[in-house]
This record gives structure tokens, C-alpha cells and sequence, in this order.
């Protein structure tokens, strides 16, 4: 993700980040493309997450991460499910932080 102050990302940029995303997983060989609105969800989910930095999140989501959940997705997962699975328990074990992620994620999706 782009290192940028606050975690906001420019619209530019998370299309861009989105498209990526959908080639990654294009090249991974997945049986149903992802959607692009799909892709630029979970970008912009990343985007959110970082925001939780400063309630003492020790790391944001990798690019890794959001691969793991579309690709979960896109095995029939539904995207909360995928997310709650792929991104918010690799993050982290604290309960508060995984209630706010998940608040997160419920938001985003």
C-alpha cells in the first residue's frame, strides 16, 4: 500500500491499486475474475484500517492480505466472511482491535 500521511489514498490511486489487484489475482489463475468494485472495496478497506493505527494496530494490511480475501471471494466466500477471515485475524488478537476491524469491515462491504 501506499505509504501516504493519514492513510487517505487519492482516487487515482486506489483505481489504480484496484486494477492491480484484479491482475494479481488474473494471474493466480482464479476460476471467477473479481469484480473491479469488489477490488477497489478492499483497497479501500486497507485505507480504512490504517486509520487504526493510532488505537494501537502494529501493522496495516499487506497487499498479501487483500489477495488472501479476494481470493476467497472469489471461491464463494462472501466478502465479510473473507475479510473477517483473511485480514482481521492475521492483524491481530486483541478483542477490541478485531471488534473495531470488523466495525470496519461491516462498514466498508
Amino acid at each position: 500500500m501506499l505509504g501516504l500521511a493519514g492513510g487517505a489514498l487519492p482516487c487515482f490511486a486506489r483505481k489504480l491499486l484496484a486494477v492491480l489487484l484484479r491482475l494479481r489475482l488474473g494471474l493466480l489463475g482464479q476460476p471467477r475474475p473479481l469484480e473491479l468494485g469488489l477490488a477497489g472495496e478492499l483497497v479501500g478497506l486497507a485505507g480504512r484500517l490504517r486509520q487504526l493505527r493510532d488505537r494501537g494496530l502494529p501493522e496495516v494490511p499487506s497487499t498479501r492480505l487483500l489477495v488472501a480475501a479476494a481470493r476467497l471471494v472469489a471461491s464463494g466466500v462472501p466478502p465479510r466472511e473473507a475479510c473477517r477471515t483473511a485480514v482481521a485475524g492475521p492483524l491481530t488478537d486483541d478483542p477490541d482491535l478485531l471488534a473495531a476491524i470488523h466495525d470496519v469491515i461491516a462498514a466498508v462491504l
